[in-house]
């Protein structure tokens, strides 16, 4: 009998405990009411803030692509002052890279820049924009990396080049078609800087992995002028 009235006591007190729980909770919500309408109120706002930062930017980069169309003739026409700055109908790469910031189109413009400056012979300032240029694993971004390599080869940086050029011989994955030719610049610029070693590598793995490229075919006679 004594068994049995703790045991109806023991769930008193936990029933006692449960109700105390919801009391709590129900005296934190009706105690912080406001901070939680608060709060909720601000993750609506950046909730439908994001979503609306993506629409815009969408309508954005469609009227810089628009606007680009022109610019992106001009360059191909070699007609570069145009291409950089517009023609006063259509603009031109700097003023897209600016007043479109963040759009992929805006990125685009970046590249071009980076070349036209480079084409200039403003090597410091080509490379400033190619490096701001955002890559992925794409060809335009072999594009990117090759460019660089050429322009720290000129800029007197072998060393630099040569990584630059490793970059494109692996964007945006190894091929038979451009990681031989870009392994090949690596190398050399490796060579010129002093790094026999790391040019001897990278021959090597033009002879082991690409042996039947152009590159591959030759690469004996590169391999002997940096033998051990």
């Amino acid at each position: 009998m004594a068994k049995k009235v703790k045991e109806r006591e023991l769930e008193a007190d936990i029933l006692d405990q449960e109700e105390g729980k919801e009391v709590s909770v129900e005296s934190f919500i009706t105690d912080n009411r406001n901070l939680i309408l608060v709060v909720a109120g601000i993750i609506v706002l950046v909730l439908g803030g994001y979503s609306f930062y993506r629409y815009n930017q969408r309508a954005k980069n469609t009227e810089a692509q628009e606007e680009m169309f022109q610019a992106v003739y001009y360059f191909e026409q070699d007609s570069l002052e145009k291409a950089l700055r517009g023609d006063g109908q259509y603009l031109g790469f700097e003023d897209i890279a600016d007043e479109y910031s963040g759009t992929d189109a805006a990125n685009l413009a970046t590249y071009y820049l980076g070349l036209i400056y480079l084409k200039q012979g403003d090597l410091d300032t080509g490379v400033d924009y190619l490096k701001q240029f955002k890559t992925g694993e794409n060809m335009l971004s072999m594009a990117a990396y090759m460019a660089l390599g050429f322009a720290y080869e000129d800029l007197g940086d072998p060393s630099e080049a040569a990584s630059y050029f490793e970059r494109a011989a692996r964007t945006p994955g190894e091929n038979s078609q451009t990681t031989p030719m870009m392994l090949m610049n690596a190398a050399r610029n490796y060579e010129a800087a002093g790094e026999p070693g790391k040019a001897r590598d990278i021959y090597q793995k033009i002879k082991s992995e690409y042996p039947t490229s152009s590159e591959g075919i030759a690469i004996d006679k590169y391999l002997g002028r940096v033998a051990e």
